[in-house]
């Protein structure tokens, strides 16, 4: 039988989860054939407001407060999500070409508070605030670009490269987000505020290991 679900708005990040179990071939067979919207959308039915969707009743699972917490050992939830109006600290290695920004430009970054732009999307959160100077007018040959990269582009506002981003870029990268605090990138919101703060590879590579430890342990409270 079809089933309605209603979903409020989320009160402190930008994304709220659905999770569905269903045979999608069987209720829909076009969705097999059908090429998928370019930036993630399941073929060509993209979830709008008062679709049906058949299949067995959802179950629900309940998700202790304490899981939560343990996803960010030490860090208060805050600082890890995107809670309205709380500046959100999102911690930065060296980009790939930070020996060619000067010492103002690598201050500026971490003393600066930024807002996510209303044009920001999957490929990347442009960024509004203080301009940091690009080494060379902001100009490179191509290269590969990592996600959570902070480019800066010619205008000296930064972007920080997400989950559809090109695999190539030509602007100087000045820092690429810690992989541990990627989940806290996706869950901000546009005129949401941002900073940031510098640690070593070594801090991050520890940070992404007590994060996974983390999540594994939080797999106890979920029933």
């Amino acid at each position: 039988m079809p089933f309605g679900v209603q979903i409020g708005g989320a009160p402190h990040d930008e994304a709220t989860l659905l999770r569905i179990a269903i045979d999608y071939q069987a209720a829909h067979p076009y969705w097999a054939e059908a090429p998928p919207e370019p930036l993630s959308a399941v073929g060509q039915n993209n979830g709008a407001i008062g679709d049906l969707a058949s299949g067995p009743t959802p179950v629900a699972r309940r998700v202790d407060p304490g899981a939560r917490a343990a996803l960010a050992p030490g860090i208060p939830i805050d600082a890890t999500r995107g809670s309205r109006g709380a500046v959100v600290a999102l911690r930065v290695t060296d980009g790939a070409q930070i020996d060619r920004f000067d010492e103002a430009s690598r201050r500026l970054l971490v003393e600066s508070e930024y807002r996510v732009s209303s044009a920001s999307d999957r490929m990347g959160l442009r960024l509004e605030g203080a301009p940091i100077a690009p080494p060379d007018g902001g100009a490179m040959l191509t290269e590969g670009m990592p996600l959570g990269a902070i480019q800066i582009p010619p205008a000296g506002q930064p972007v920080i490269l997400f989950v559809d981003h090109q695999t190539t870029g030509g602007y100087p990268v000045i820092a690429s987000v810690a992989s541990a605090d990627l989940s806290a990138v996706a869950q901000l919101r546009p005129q949401g505020r941002v900073r940031f703060e510098r640690i070593t590879f070594d801090e991050a590579r520890r940070l992404l290991r007590l994060q996974g430890e983390a999540i594994d342990a939080a797999s106890r409270f979920v029933s």
